[in-house]
């Protein structure tokens, strides 16, 4: 019993940053289950994620999504385009900058994974009410740098 108060009192005294770390830390062996399944890493699963909607993403814009220098990044691009999940084309804007976006095995792969997601999302949540749930992705949102897509 005593051992529960004294563990209480000590997570009470974290940081809001440390807690956030370590939800993001133990969920991300979650991500790795899946991105496994389907011959990915995890930071190529997250690319897979950043890569979403119509318009093809500039790789300095995926630089800066995925905190690495454009080596990095192209080193995970060459593998994606490998396994056909992505291709690469030339900006029209600035031949030297190259544009990225999902083929349609990769958005195929990509809407499993998304669902695959949700369900993760929902059973690491389930603690909150849907109310409670609202306001924590509220208050993400309102905390989270918006997306750099003018960056090329």
């Amino acid at each position: 019993m005593k051992y529960n108060i004294v563990m209480t009192e000590k997570s009470n005294a974290r940081s809001t940053f440390a807690l956030l770390l370590d939800t993001v830390i133990r969920s991300k062996h979650e991500w790795a289950k899946i991105a496994e399944q389907y011959g990915l890493t995890a930071i190529q699963l997250h690319t897979l994620g950043l890569l979403e909607g119509p318009e093809p993403r500039p790789l300095g814009c995926l630089c800066v999504l995925l905190g690495c220098d454009a080596s990095n990044v192209t080193g995970i691009v060459d593998r994606l385009e490998s396994q056909g999940l992505i291709e690469r084309k030339e900006n029209p804007a600035d031949r030297r900058a190259k544009l990225i976006s999902l083929t349609k095995k990769g958005k195929d792969l990509r809407a499993k994974i998304i669902k695959q997601m949700e369900t993760m999302e929902l059973a690491s949540f389930s603690p909150l009410t849907p109310a409670e749930h609202a306001e924590f992705r509220r208050l993400l949102l309102k905390i989270t740098p918006p997306t750099p897509d003018a960056l090329s």
